[in-house]
């Protein structure tokens, strides 16, 4: 009897724990965890037994936490209990949500402290990341910048298993990279995105590309929802590139009148020997350029690509010019029949162009965010003198 009593007062003691951080005000501007210290490198779980079942213990730059919080009130309760464990040092500190960058990701579980984890399993999702909550650690693939990309890679975590899986947006400062310290052992550590391959070098036709031999990416997309606006509707806006969007590419540029219109006009401007799409994309701009007198032509540019990532004001200027001119042209395209035939064949060589420009610069180590916004600095330079002004 006394036994069934302390664990009825176990119970409600952990409840009403529950109840009074579910009652504490959420601070939307930080997040908080417990910090307990800088521990020895070879540090391990098991060393931290006695209050693994408080909130989840993890690993960050060196430094041991222990849970996250919406509060720092809702911390407090945590924080008692551990340093009754000897962790006198512990202190509850908080993470800015302002300093963090909106980004996607795709939850597939979730466990209560102190649960055992199948690590194996979750790593074949690829790149995990972990989100404590509470008294609870949520695990997260990801991160994707747009949640488009998210959705795609969804279908493929739930095809392995986790039907229970869903996208949703948070601030990469809220995640966690898995370690060998959570994991207990470096063989177990998440793997790679399975979406992920190794550089290669980018010929200059895409001829020879198989479509599983790059990232889904979102200018492809845009790129094959740009064919399907010219009426191939048999192009699959999966986000890869390989030879059928290539096919397609090849017949929108000798089939449709816009565009083979415009890919004999660029016969003329010579230079560009393995990027035809960089001089048909520059032939359609200065088409549409509303400044009078000759057009530059910057052939020698792609024989002199930069080859350093952008500074942070560099790529948010680069990426600003490319949504920036993008809305215009859209508002552009709706004032006229003409207009949108042109609006879609420039989209058709953009995209093209962009998605070349991205192979190339993952060949040569730079992938992801940063070689997009290389690449769109390349095509600033190439185009932004044609579209100044334009409204």
């Amino acid at each position: 009897m006394k036994r069934i009593l302390l664990s009825v007062l176990a119970l409600v003691g952990f409840t009403m724990a529950q109840a009074q951080m579910l009652s504490q005000p959420k601070d939307n501007n930080n997040i908080y965890t417990i910090q307990l210290g800088a521990f020895e490198a070879n540090v391990k779980q098991a060393d931290f037994e006695a209050i693994r079942s408080y909130a989840y213990v993890y690993k960050r730059d060196g430094q041991v936490f222990v849970g996250g919080f919406s509060s720092e009130e809702a911390a407090e309760p945590i924080l008692a209990k551990i340093k009754t464990k000897g962790f006198d040092d512990a202190f509850v500190a908080a993470r800015s949500l302002k300093a963090g960058k909106l980004v996607y990701v795709i939850q597939i579980a979730t466990k209560n402290a102190g649960e055992p984890i199948d690590w194996k399993n979750y790593s074949r999702v690829g790149t995990l990341y972990t989100m404590p909550n509470g008294g609870q650690v949520r695990f997260v693939h990801g991160a994707y910048e747009d949640k488009n990309d998210a959705n795609v890679k969804l279908k493929d975590i739930v095809a392995l298993g986790f039907t229970d899986a869903f996208v949703k947006g948070v601030k990469d400062v809220q995640l966690n990279p898995i370690t060998d310290f959570e994991t207990g052992d470096k063989t177990l550590l998440p793997n790679k995105d399975i979406t992920e391959v190794s550089p290669r070098v980018v010929p200059p036709s895409y001829s020879n590309v198989s479509p599983k031999s790059v990232n889904k990416r979102k200018s492809v997309i845009k790129l094959q929802e740009a064919l399907k606006e010219l009426g191939l509707n048999d192009v699959v806006s999966d986000g890869l590139y390989g030879k059928q969007t290539q096919l397609f590419y090849d017949k929108a540029v000798k089939n449709n009148r816009r565009l083979a219109t415009y890919s004999e006009l660029a016969q003329k401007n010579t230079g560009f020997e393995g990027w035809e799409d960089g001089r048909l994309l520059l032939t359609i701009a200065h088409e549409l350029s509303i400044k009078d007198g000759d057009k530059a032509i910057v052939a020698d540019l792609f024989n002199n690509l930069p080859t350093e990532k952008l500074s942070e004001k560099e790529t948010n200027t680069a990426l600003n010019w490319h949504s920036s001119l993008w809305k215009k042209l859209e508002a552009w395209s709706t004032t006229g029949q003409y207009n949108d035939q042109v609006y879609t064949a420039l989209k058709v060589a953009y995209y093209r162009t962009l998605v070349h420009l991205e192979d190339y610069y993952a060949s040569n180590g730079i992938a992801g965010e940063a070689g997009t916004a290389l690449a769109v600095s390349v095509i600033k330079t190439l185009i932004a003198d044609d579209f100044e002004g334009f409204n």
